[in-house]
């Protein structure tokens, strides 16, 4: 199902599998016979274009190359065994002149094969499907001048210059000059090449000034290939020419691509079915391509360089066409993807293609291998800046620029303005001779630059401090900080900038610059740090400023603490009756599901979501999964996870599972009247899985979208035909409060007292949903089950992982760098399911068989040498980093939850009341049947992480 191509039967497709199998030096022989004057190429006479141009014939380059090759041997004698040869000159055609001179005389100037050049020859021919074109430079130049500035030193300029040889396509050589738009325009108009084909560097540079442009546009084509071309650019020149994407290697030729049938996708590509091609999951709707050994080889250059492998794998990645199936867009090398410090990964190119739009930039790098955070390495545009201008004018001219690159940009990869530094004049960046920037040797070259970025205070805001420390004063810097931070102007005080989008990075940001503020403001200069959780515990203008005011006036903010505890139950009560004071009472019914109809899935992509997928997958009666997702690419995701946990992908995936792009606080959960009519008539079962997992918000931060989608989940339950039963995937933090007092264990029942939720937003706000599913059934009969679920583990297989990210892993990850290991979780039971046996429990979703932690401790032992220590011992060590470094939470991410850890080791906050699982128990005999978490548990878990 996710082959990349069309399965072509050999009968439908044109072409021919008889190869020509010509070497190069003897047509070049043949033509200076029958074709004499055929022109091979327009090579300038100088640098001075006002010199003129030559034209170089086949009887020309045939002469030259039997010159070379006399004086080849009359000064080395013959070759033997193809011994090396190597030359070194100007960029011109001697190259080719010296390379088949060489080949005369028994001598080797590259490694390839006839064989390879062969492929190059035939390529043009390979057979594809009816009414298709072959995507390679003489396809698209189909006899026309091509005008060229590739090295002749390198494979590209090699191919272009047998594309003349071979396919009668003369190539109009650069002169050894910079490329400028004026050059450009005398190029066009004394030597009128056609086509083009040019690396993506030269054509952004030329598109950034107006005579370029209007030069580039008059070519009827241009070819690139390389590097990724900017979309802007790329967009603007495909209005007024035709472009085509290529993309190969040195070892490898091109890749057998096709021309697109639509214009408007000339950055994608679409495989010939006799390319060898196959694309393999590496990431979230990532892919890297793989040409595979088939009964076509013949047509593979990498299998001429390479007769012995039977696989080779590219490293080149591309990403799927949202709508058009066999599409793939380049996304960049595997080599460039960036992990950064939490396992988060990311590919850089995009987001650089985009900033090096601005006509200010030259090159940009995006940096981050290992840290904790991305950052930006800019080579400005020399010619119109200057080194001596300051540094944050640059920077604030190209921040929209910027900005746009992060609005493309997973959360984690967004580059902040603190973490943006520009190069040296005297220092230019690295570069391929195709132009791409080289990554390991600019890093290299400005270390102690990238270090600093990352070493600094974020002193961004500093300058702007106000001038007193009234309350007004300080509000009015926190709402600007703020609003640059999420560029967003217009911030009202109450509002909860969390629920306007401010993530993880950017929390640690604004900390960073408010605890820098109060140094620079106050005369105390030990006072108490400010944290994320401080931030999180005043998530408004008013309450941050009201903090940070009286953080000034050595004041305590004990008081609201307290304040917070009294309205507790009044905040939590208003948000269930906002979202069920108009339910209206009606009779409930009972409906006959004998026949099982379509389901709906929420947040099938997260870890969860994906083995009840499967699960509902593997039931054959369910005849459609409609799986709602805030994200717009969850099917390339979806498949991605699927791949990585190593589940069977059916071959009818696509016909029982569509992807909707979902708003679930929205209208219709955001869909469009007809298909969301559509559901109600056909979807008897929701499965709602959908939750931001963060325990550090307030409830209130939860209520849009996820508590006023349950209320939209009950309203489609309600005008849905079947009457959808509502399975509410909740949390044993809506009862982990639950003490002596309220009974002795916890039943499998509807619980209307918050008082045993969890003290902590993500409680409170799954015990508001549960009470809104539990209200709608018993005023207006709406089915609902509520299934809470318990510490879901790593799992007991081989693939799959337990996200770096959370408390466990962190913990582990932190005692393997601290080399301490805390003896207790507090009075913490090991209740844990691992994930891959969840799927088909229910109700109550602990593990009835609990261990302890002191059981799995020697597994973790066997794997890092870390000392056993009083669980606050290994607190105060952990804590002894009042105000850590990037580098501090790369190794020790235990830091970034630290409130949770300080939870257990006082035991607060830890749930030790016993969970009934009878009824679950009587519905899954998976639940039956689950053992304890033991250590071969945990060594599988530690294999799977890789600290």
């Amino acid at each position: 199902m996710l082959d990349m191509f069309l399965d072509y039967h050999p009968d439908t497709l044109m072409g021919s599998t008889n190869f020509d199998q010509r070497l190069m030096c003897r047509v070049v022989d043949e033509l200076a016979e029958s074709k004499p004057e055929q022109l091979f190429c327009v090579q300038p006479i100088s640098s001075d274009l006002s010199q003129g141009w030559r034209n170089v014939s086949m009887r020309d380059l045939a002469g030259a190359v039997d010159y070379t090759a006399r004086w080849i041997e009359m000064a080395m004698g013959k070759g033997f065994d193809f011994q090396p040869l190597a030359y070194i000159g100007a960029n011109d055609i001697r190259y080719v002149v010296f390379y088949l001179a060489c080949m005369k005389t028994g001598y080797a100037p590259v490694y390839l094969t006839n064989g390879f050049f062969s492929v190059i020859d035939n390529f043009p021919r390979t057979p594809t499907p009816p009414g298709r074109l072959n995507k390679s430079i003489t396809s698209v130049a189909q006899g026309r001048r091509l005008f060229s500035m590739a090295p002749m030193f390198h494979l590209m300029g090699l191919v272009i210059l047998s594309g003349a040889i071979f396919h009668n396509t003369p190539v109009v050589l650069s002169p050894e000059r910079p490329m400028t738009p004026g050059l450009l325009s005398q190029i066009l108009e004394t030597a009128r090449p056609e086509v083009a084909m040019l690396t993506p560097s030269v054509i952004q540079e030329l598109s950034a000034f107006q005579e370029g442009l209007e030069g580039l546009q008059k070519f009827k084509a241009i070819v690139f290939g390389g590097a990724p071309l900017s979309p802007e650019v790329g967009n603007k020149l495909n209005e007024k020419v035709a472009l085509h994407s290529i993309i190969g290697s040195s070892e490898a030729g091109f890749m057998g691509a096709l021309i697109c049938t639509h214009s408007e996708d000339w950055e994608y590509f679409e495989w010939n079915p006799y390319s060898g091609i196959h694309m393999e999951s590496v990431d979230d709707g990532v892919f890297e391509a793989v040409i595979r050994k088939d009964e076509h080889h013949e047509f593979l250059c990498i299998f001429h360089t390479y007769p012995d492998i039977t696989a080779y794998r590219t490293k080149d990645l591309f990403t799927p066409h949202p709508t058009r199936p066999g599409l793939w867009k380049y996304h960049g090398r595997l080599d460039d993807v960036i992990v950064l410090s939490n396992g988060e990964k990311f590919n850089p190119t995009d987001m650089e293609n985009i900033v090096e739009s601005h006509p200010l930039v030259s090159k940009a790098i995006i940096i981050g291998q290992g840290r904790f955070q991305a950052s930006l390495l800019i080579q400005p545009n020399w010619g119109q800046w200057s080194e001596d201008q300051d540094k944050a004018d640059f920077i604030d001219r190209i921040w929209p620029t910027v900005e746009r690159a992060n609005g493309i940009a997973p959360g984690h990869a967004r580059v902040l303005r603190t973490k943006v530094a520009l190069a040296k004049q005297d220092t230019p960046f690295a570069l391929t001779p195709k132009g791409s920037v080289q990554r390991r040797q600019i890093s290299e070259d400005y270390e102690t630059e990238i270090n600093a970025l990352y070493a600094g205070e974020d002193e961004e805001c500093t300058d702007d401090l106000p001038q007193s420390t009234d309350l007004e004063d300080i509000k009015q810097y926190i709402h600007t900080v703020v609003s640059q931070l999420l560029s967003v102007e217009r911030i009202s005080d109450t509002s909860d900038i969390f629920s306007l989008g401010m993530d993880s990075l950017q929390t640690l940001q604004l900390s960073k610059i408010l605890q820098t503020a109060v140094r620079h403001l106050s005369a105390d200069k030990n006072s108490e740090p400010i944290t994320s959780q401080k931030l999180y515990a005043y998530p408004t203008l008013d309450q941050l400023s009201q903090y940070v005011y009286r953080l000034l006036k050595g004041e305590t903010m004990e008081e609201k603490a307290e304040d917070e505890e009294a309205t507790r139950p009044g905040r939590i009560e208003g948000l269930i009756n906002k979202y069920t004071n108009d339910l209206s009472q009606r009779a409930i019914t009972s409906f006959n599901r004998s026949t099982k109809n379509a389901v709906i899935l929420t947040g099938s992509t997260g870890s969860l979501g994906n083995y009840i997928l499967n699960e509902l997958l593997s039931d054959r009666e369910i005849p459609m999964i409609y799986c709602l997702n805030r994200a717009e690419d969850a099917r390339q995701k979806q498949i991605a996870s699927f791949k990585e946990k190593g589940f069977t992908i059916p071959h009818d995936f696509d016909e029982r599972v569509e992807f909707i792009h979902a708003q679930f606080g929205a209208l219709n959960l955001g869909l469009s009247i007809d298909k969301y009519n559509e559901l109600t008539k056909s979807v008897d079962l929701i499965i709602h899985n959908a939750w931001k997992v963060n325990f550090n918000h307030k409830v209130e931060a939860f209520e849009d979208p996820h508590i006023r989608g349950i209320r939209s989940l009950v309203d489609f339950s309600l005008r849905s035909a079947h009457s959808a039963h509502i399975h509410f995937i909740s949390s044993i933090s809506t009862v982990s409060a639950w003490g002596p007092q309220h009974g002795p264990s916890v039943p499998e029942i509807s619980l209307d007292d918050p008082d045993v939720a969890l003290r902590q937003g993500y409680g409170e706000s799954k015990f508001v949903g549960e009470r809104i599913c539990a209200i709608a059934s018993s005023i207006a009969g709406v089915p609902s089950s509520i299934h809470r679920v318990g510490q879901i583990a790593g799992p007991t297989t081989e693939k799959g992982l337990w996200n770096r990210q959370e408390w466990l892993p962190s913990l582990v990850a932190t005692s393997k760098t601290l080399g301490k290991l805390p003896n207790t979780l507090g009075t913490m039971p090991v209740d844990w399911i691992p994930i891959d046996l969840t799927r088909t429990a229910a109700f109550h979703l602990v593990n009835p068989r609990s261990s302890s932690w002191e059981s799995l401790i020697p597994a973790i032992k066997k794997h890092y040498k870390a000392e056993v220590v009083d669980m606050h011992d290994w607190m105060a060590t952990l804590e002894a980093f009042r105000n850590p470094t990037d580098g501090d939470l790369q190794d020790k991410p235990a830091l970034k939850i630290i409130d949770f850890y300080k939870g257990l080791a006082s035991n607060h906050g830890t749930f030790t009341s016993v969970m009934e699982t009878v009824k679950t128990q009587e519905a899954s005999q998976a639940m039956c049947d689950l053992g304890p978490i033991d250590g071969a548990i945990m060594e599988n878990w530690i294999k799977q992480w890789q600290f």
